[in-house]
Order: C-alpha cells, then structure tokens, then sequence
C-alpha cells in the first residue's frame, strides 16, 4: 500500500487522538462516578443525622404529650396537647418516611433493617399517644395513667434499639467511606494507568514516524552524501544506488535519484565509447596535418628555388632590354654618321624596334609570371598557416 508522508503522520495523530479521547471519557466517567458516590454519601449521611435529630425531638414530644395528657387532668390545656400532638404525629411520620428513603440511598441493607428495628420500637410511643388520646376522647380518663404508663416498659427496648440503629449508621458510613477512598484509589489508579498508556502511545507515535519517515530520510540523506563525495573526490560508483525502503514521497524521491544516477552512468558510458573514437579522429587529423605540413613544407621550397629562378630570368631579360637600348642607341649613332646608308640603317632601326618591342613583351610576360608565381606561393603559405592552426586547435580540443 502507498502510503504518504502526510497520511503516515494523520494516522499517529489520529491514534493520539482517539486514545486521548478514550481515556478523556474513561477518566471522566470515574471521576464522576467518584464525585456522585461522595456526594451521594455526604448528602445521604448528613441528612441521616439531621433528620434523626429531627426525629428523636419529635418522639420526645410524643412522651411529653403522653405524660401531660395523662398526669394533668385539666381539659382546656389537654385539649390544647391533642391539638398540638397532631402536628407532631405528622413531623414524626415524616421524619420516619424521609430517613428510610435516606437509607435506601446507602443501599444498606443491614442498617436498613436496623432502622426498620429502631421505628418498630420508637412506633410504640406514637401507638400510646395514639391510645391516650382515644382515651380521652372516649371519656375514659381512668384508664390514661396505666396507658401512658407502658412509656416506663418501652424506654429500655427504645434505647437498645436505638443504640444498634446509632452503631449501625457509624458502621455503614465508615463502610462508605472506606468505598469512596478505594473508589479514589482505583481512579488514582487508572488515571496513572491512562497516563502511562498515552505515554505509550505518544513513544509509539513517535517511533512510527521515525521508523517510517525520519529514518529512511536520514539513510538516503547519508547514502546520497556518501555517493557525492566520492564523485568529488574522482572516486565515484556510479553504480550505486540508494535504498528503497517505503513507498511515500521518501522512497519516490529515492527511485528518482536513483534514476538520475543510472541516466548519468549512460551518458558517462556514452561519453567514454565516443571519446575512443574522438581520440582516434585526432590521431587521423595529427597524421593528415603531418602530410599537409610536409606537402607544404614542399611547395615553399619548390616555390622559393622558383622566386630565385624567376628572379635570374627577370634579371637577365632586364639585361637584354638595356642590351637592347644600347643597341638603339648605337643605331641611332651610326644612322647619324652614315646618312648615305639610311634605307640601311631604317632597316637595322626597324628590326632593332621589333627586338625591342619583344623583348618588352617578354619582360611583362616575365613579370606575369613571377606574380602568378608570388601570388600561387602566397597562397600555399597561408595554407600551411592555417594547417598550423588547425594543428594547434586540434591540439587543445584534445587536451
């Protein structure tokens, strides 16, 4: 599968993410449960307390009621008592009501049944309340006094009950207490056991991302460095390669380098076959501009030995025409001193003209000649000029 870079590293940061939602929640949750359970036990023992204070006033007036009713025989204030029992009744109801349901909160069983014990026993002085003031309303008020006087027998059952129902309570909030600190503990615990894994998952993160990403970076990085510096050094093997260990954006570039090398070992390869046959060019061009060197080399001698022979011919036909002008010259004289030869001498003056006349023709064809010849040596040795700078050309091409 090709993976990218950038999925490569969503991909730990995603497992990071998850983990630390997962444990997010996880904490969370325990925290809460902790918090409602120390709540629920505050909440539910205090008002326990309170509503046992409550409702141990409540009794102790049920008693008061009882006796005052049954020790003080005056109507209008044993009406006022009825009156005001009724009320305390239903606080006592009330309070009996909220206390169990308190407790049901605990789920407790054993101090629930000591509970139950306790308003059994705590009940019976709401039932003599109950039966004095019967009494009273029926007109039996003999009977009160041995009616109130069962309050004496259930003082002792009262107390025993109470004092179970009172170490009973002490016992289960002790028990709470021990529960909520476990409670604490186990999610001390597990807050440390989340802790430790995120830990884990961020070092396994992060070896992920050096496994995958930062390390194959770093050993083409290296191979790459390797591989220039031998090259620099003259000491290069083109036939190395970096090593492909992934396929993301790491392992293409590494393919591509290794692409680029292998194209360049070619053209090296390329380079060095042509540079053979380069060199056996040159060695063909050394030889042809020896020969050319040596032909020129031929045509300046036999063009110097012929400058000098032109240079003998043009001296000698300067020689004859100056011959030949003194030979007018003498012409002339002797046409002077003999007169009576003159058809004569017009004859020797007119060959004489045409002697001339050639030998001036043969001095320009002369002259012809030799510039040809000049101009042809010229030639050849601008020739062999430009052989000498191809030699030297050809010379640093090669080198």
């Amino acid at each position: 599968m090709n993976k990218k870079i950038t999925f490569k590293i969503a991909l730990a940061m995603g497992a990071l993410l998850l983990v630390f939602v997962v444990m997010g929640t996880g904490v969370s949750s325990s925290v809460k449960s902790v918090s409602q359970k120390v709540e629920m036990v505050t909440d539910a023992y205090i008002s326990v307390g309170e509503e046992w204070a409550e409702l141990e006033k409540a009794c102790g007036d049920l008693k008061n009621y009882t006796n005052l009713i049954a020790y003080l025989p005056v109507k209008d204030v044993v009406a006022n008592i009825v009156k005001d029992s009724t009320a305390s009744i239903t606080k006592f109801d009330n309070s009996i009501e909220e206390i169990r349901r308190l407790i049901n909160i605990t789920e407790d069983k054993e101090l629930l049944n000591k509970y139950e014990n306790y308003v059994t026993q705590i009940s019976l002085i709401k039932a003599t309340l109950e039966e004095v003031i019967s009494l009273y309303n029926s007109g039996n008020d003999g009977k009160i006094p041995d009616a109130a006087f069962k309050l004496n027998t259930y003082i002792t059952s009262i107390d025993e009950a109470e004092a179970k129902f009172s170490d009973a309570l002490f016992t289960s909030s002790e028990t709470q207490v021990a529960t909520v600190k476990k409670a604490i503990s186990i999610t001390r615990v597990f807050l440390n056991s989340c802790l430790v894994a995120f830990i884990i998952v961020i070092a396994g993160a992060i070896a992920y991302i050096v496994g995958t990403v930062i390390k194959p970076s770093k050993r083409a990085n290296d191979e790459l460095k390797t591989i220039i510096s031998e090259i620099e050094d003259g000491n290069g093997d083109l036939t190395k390669k970096l090593t492909v260990t992934t396929k993301d954006e790491i392992g293409q570039l590494c393919v591509n380098i290794n692409n680029f090398i292998e194209t360049l070992r070619a053209i090296i390869k390329e380079i060095k076959m042509n540079s053979g046959e380069i060199m056996a060019s040159a060695d063909d061009i050394y030889k042809n501009i020896d020969l050319t060197n040596e032909g020129a080399n031929d045509i300046s001698s036999a063009m110097q030995e012929l400058a000098a022979s032109m240079e003998e011919v043009s001296a000698t036909v300067t020689q004859i025409k100056e011959n030949t002008d003194a030979v007018g010259k003498e012409t002339q004289a002797m046409e002077e001193e003999v007169g009576e030869n003159s058809a004569y001498v017009a004859e020797i003056k007119k060959r004489a003209d045409k002697v001339k006349e050639e030998t001036d023709k043969s001095k320009e064809d002369t002259d012809n000649m030799v510039e040809s010849i000049r101009d042809q040596l010229e030639k050849a040795i601008e020739e062999r000029k430009n052989a000498q700078k191809l030699d030297s050309l050809t010379g640093e091409i090669l080198n």
